[in-house]
């Protein structure tokens, strides 16, 4: 999902893998994304997200919580506001089976599947380089057809303004 929506998911650094190794169980992946396994505690949670928030190649985290039954929901949300509450760095939550921002989750904003969660994050970096170009910059956009866009609105403009016909509209939202 990520991926999908255009967010780079890199590899992890060589400390962080090994850090993650030395406490994750053995059928549990420390590539990215880590998956710590269905039995994964609080203690878990608490361990790995400062580890992957200190790893140079992360630029946010989207955590995953799936409630089974050797695991306290709250504790586990308890470990990943308490893991994520002075970082620099943004942290989302999905924590199936609550959405909002679900008191326990609490300032982590919280969503009801990974994918909306990987969504929201890449309109965040989207604005966020939008805030980052200077004041009058024009986006480059190669695939306008401006000529016939000129074309299209010239005769309204040439009448005063008033409004395209939705045959107009259309054919200039082509261009």
């Amino acid at each position: 999902a990520c991926e999908g929506f255009g967010l780079t998911v890199p590899p992890l650094a060589n400390t962080t893998v090994g850090a993650l190794r030395a406490f994750l169980p053995a059928s549990g992946s420390v590539g990215n994304p880590v998956d710590m396994l269905a039995t994964a505690s609080a203690d878990d949670y608490a361990r790995a997200i400062p580890l992957m928030l200190a790893d140079p190649g992360i630029d946010s985290l989207l955590t995953i919580f799936i409630p089974p039954l050797v695991t306290d929901p709250a504790e586990a949300a308890h470990a990943i506001t308490e893991s994520a509450r002075d970082s620099a760095k943004p942290v989302l939550a999905t924590f199936f089976g609550a959405s909002g921002v679900p008191e326990i989750l609490a300032p982590v904003p919280c969503y009801t599947f990974p994918e909306s969660a990987a969504r929201a994050l890449a309109h965040a970096v989207t604005y966020a380089a939008h805030r980052r170009t200077p004041v009058g910059t024009v986006p480059a956009v190669p695939d306008i057809n401006s000529t016939l866009a000129r074309a299209i609105v010239g005769p309204a403009r040439a009448h005063g303004g008033g409004w395209l016909s939705p045959v107009s509209c259309d054919a200039l939202l082509h261009a």
